[in-house]
């Protein structure tokens, strides 16, 4: 070799130090392992005893088995990926080796960047801590687990995690300000603890795939549906969704309204031919349906099936989306194809702990009822009946009426707008709007002196009331002979009941009854109870009844409210039909055909309340209490 060729070639070595031309990529990275292409025959042809791969054609164009690349085929590799900075990667010409020459080293600039890959080497500018994310602009900020939610600094808002789109990360959202001034409770299912119930906005999101037309599914679903609404419909603005309207596409959204149940049921299309399931779809779009950050907003998405459209994981995603902004997502499936473990996430991540299933109307009914109460949602004020001994009152709307007997002003309700009352013998009691109680009617036992306090329902007894606080507890007042006015000290209630001389209460801790003063007793779990002189009845928690005191043994079936008099009771059944039974010599076991919401009964007589709020009572009415006024 010339003198001259030697400098030369050694200029060139100086030149590409610390990028070598040629490089075979190995699995762990040890350049000892190459083979003789590593060298000076690189690009040579093989030795004599080296067997070219049956598979490999080099030249072609194509990474072929055998090959590292070929030509401009280089199986998606960059100068980046085989870790020798930026530039344009190549092929050597026996396809074994990349060629690095037109690589360039590459200084990694993070700048600002905290953690990600930054954009000039495509390098690691550094990872998160483990309650961190990285956003898109390489910063790391504070994240959250799909669900959960943080109460706010003032303790009466809350803020949810979900996914924030425009930072590339799964945080806290805005503020949601819990309703009507109520409380936020850290590790709830609820966060918002409210005191009482409140208006909410309700978006049905309901499936009219080919799957609902089995066994009659549509049908039951779209009734129970209806009805469930219906009851709730002038305290909740609901509006509705249908899926799919065509293959993978969800239909319009038909906005928020009050008193909308029968006109969003008469929209609902029954199913077709589509096959398709677009869970994601159909949750997608409805921010703009709801005020952000406002409490007691709801999605309720029923499907018969699986999502076949999408990701799963973009359903979960959306329903975040949702309650990021302040919007719960209940799940619901209506038959055994509807992908349950995929609704519990969905529900998990949709801040509502669980997803519900119903296979028929019963099931469905009952996990509507169950959704309303979680969300806190009010239902439409239900007329009530209050049964005293010669005199009756009703409740419409907020206002009371009462008949019968004129004496002692029993007949004269105090003005205001009541949500509950109850009558005495001789009088009868009210809960105001405010929770403020009102009493008139006799006093000689101090029945009528209502206790200060806020409370959410009233029940009398003979000469004896008792209330239940907004905090569970109870207050009794007037004749206090056998104990009924003196109710257990700190025992927090769910129901209370009045009955002769002695009174009971459902316990909140466990459903089971507990009394005090003389009288009949219950034993099990119950929902609803009521008592007589001498009786008393309750519908148990699995919806059949149960009494105590009473000869003749209460008929089978499904109840919603069941009231007891001295010898005989009545009770509402689940289709509204009333039942009676018991003593029957003023024909006060003669119930009318219903539709009944309500039932109270005393002595000698019944009087029932229809949906519309009309009343009628029947049995013995010698002082005017089985004629109420139009």
């Amino acid at each position: 070799m010339k003198a001259g060729a030697g400098l030369l070639v050694g200029a060139l070595a100086l030149i590409l130090v610390g990028c070598p031309q040629d490089v075979n990529p190995l699995p762990e990275g040890d350049a000892g392992a190459a083979d003789s292409g590593q060298g000076s025959d690189a690009g040579q042809p093989p030795d004599a005893g080296e067997v070219p791969d049956a598979g490999a054609r080099c030249g072609d164009g194509h990474t072929d088995p055998g090959e590292v690349c070929d030509g401009p085929d280089l199986g998606g590799a960059t100068c980046a990926q085989v870790g020798a900075g930026n530039g344009n990667l190549a092929c050597t010409s026996d396809c074994k080796h990349f060629d690095l020459s037109g690589c360039q080293a590459c200084t990694p600039v993070c700048g600002a960047r905290e953690c990600g890959l930054e954009p000039v080497c495509n390098s690691s500018c550094g990872e998160c801590g483990v309650d961190e994310s990285c956003s898109a602009d390489g910063q790391c900020l504070p994240s959250c687990a799909l669900g959960s939610y943080r109460c706010t600094s003032d303790g009466f808002g809350y803020q949810a995690c979900g996914p924030n789109d425009a930072l590339g990360i799964q945080d806290l959202g805005p503020r949601v300000g819990c309703a009507d001034g109520a409380t936020c409770a850290e590790n709830l299912a609820q966060p918002c603890e409210r005191a009482r119930c409140v208006p909410a906005d309700v978006m049905v999101v309901m499936d009219r795939s080919s799957g609902t037309s089995l066994n009659a599914t549509w049908s039951w679903m779209r009734e129970a549906l209806v009805a469930g609404m219906a009851g709730r419909d002038h305290e909740v603005r609901f509006g509705l969704r249908e899926f799919p309207a065509a293959a993978c596409e969800a239909g319009r959204t038909e906005a928020l309204l009050r008193d909308a149940a029968q006109a969003l049921g008469a929209q609902m299309t029954p199913p077709g031919q589509e096959g398709s399931v677009p869970l994601f779809k159909a949750l997608s779009g409805l921010e703009g349906s709801f005020t952000p950050g406002q409490d007691a907003q709801a999605v309720l998405l029923i499907t018969a099936g699986d999502e076949t459209c999408d990701p799963a994981d973009e359903v979960v995603r959306q329903a975040a989306r949702l309650f990021r902004m302040g919007v719960r997502v209940y799940a619901l499936g209506v038959t055994t194809r509807a992908n349950q473990a995929l609704l519990e996430r969905v529900a998990q991540a949709g801040g509502t702990s669980h997803a519900y299933g119903a296979t028929d109307s019963a099931g469905l009914s009952a996990a509507l009822r169950a959704i309303f109460e979680d969300l806190g949602a009010c239902a439409n004020p239900t007329p009530m009946v209050a049964a005293g001994y010669y005199h009756a009152c009703r409740l419409v709307n907020g206002v009371v009426a009462c008949w019968g007997r004129d004496y002692d002003g029993r007949l004269s309700p105090p003005a205001g707008v009541y949500t509950h009352i109850s009558a005495g013998t001789d009088n009868a009691c009210g809960v105001l709007e405010s929770g403020d109680l009102r009493c008139w009617g006799r006093n000689q036992n101090g029945q009528s002196i209502a206790p200060s306090g806020i409370f959410t329902q009233v029940a009398g007894g003979d000469s004896h009331f008792c209330g239940l606080k907004l905090d569970g507890t109870v207050a009794c007042w007037g004749n206090d002979d056998a104990g009924q006015a003196t109710p257990p000290a700190g025992t927090v209630f769910k129901q209370v009941a009045a009955a002769g001389f002695y009174s009971c209460g459902i316990q909140a801790a466990d459903d089971q009854v507990a009394c005090w003063g003389s009288g009949a007793r219950l034993s099990g779990t119950f929902r609803q109870i009521d008592g007589g002189s001498f009786s008393m009845c309750g519908i148990a928690t699995d919806g059949s009844l149960a009494c105590a005191g009473l000869s003749d043994t209460p008929v089978v079936g499904t109840f919603l409210q069941v009231s007891a008099g001295a010898d005989h009771a009545c009770a509402v059944r689940d289709d509204l039909e009333l039942v009676c039974w018991g003593l029957n010599h003023w024909g006060q076991s003669d119930a009318p055909a219903g539709p009944f919401v309500a039932v109270d009964v005393n002595n000698a007589y019944t009087c029932a309340a229809r949906p519309d709020g009309e009343v009628e009572c029947w049995g013995e009415g010698g002082n005017g209490q089985t004629t109420p006024p139009p």
